[in-house]
């Protein structure tokens, strides 16, 4: 008990030594084995994480060469949606295309609390507006 209260209380290795006989001497030897085997395995399975992330993490700096892939991609995506095009849905837009889809049913570029379903509800509801606008106009020009 005198060996785990001193070493608590921040005793140097060689101090507890002294203290313990052969059999303490080896407890302790095995939990640093099993201290160093439990961050063996917590770094492999942090490496198998890393391995699946899409976007490598960068302490929110992106580095030269992928801001450049991605304004590359940008232009490449502006192109070939050609300036005539109507309003993309909020699937087809360039954003949605350059990076990976939002989780959680979010929209980008909209805000908090804009979901996909929302969305389509009030575009559908501005197609039904504009047909009634269009037959309001027709009767009263009749």
């Amino acid at each position: 008990m005198d060996v785990i209260y001193c070493w608590s209380k921040g005793a140097r290795f060689a101090e507890v030594i002294e203290m313990t006989d052969i059999f303490e001497g080896s407890i302790i030897r095995l939990s640093r084995r099993l201290d160093e085997f439990l961050n063996q395995e917590k770094r492999k399975r942090f490496k198998e994480m890393r391995k699946k992330q899409v976007l490598p993490y960068t302490s929110s700096r992106k580095g030269y060469a992928r801001l450049e892939n991605d304004m590359e991609k940008i232009e490449e995506l502006k192109g070939s949606s050609g300036p005539n095009s109507s309003t993309p849905s909020f699937k087809d837009n360039i954003l949605s295309k350059l990076f990976r889809p939002e989780q959680g049913g979010c929209v980008r570029e909209l805000g908090f609390g804009v979901t996909p379903s929302s969305l389509e509800i009030i575009s559908q509801n501005k197609g039904r507006v504009a047909e009634l606008e269009e037959e309001l106009t027709a009767v009263k020009e009749k």
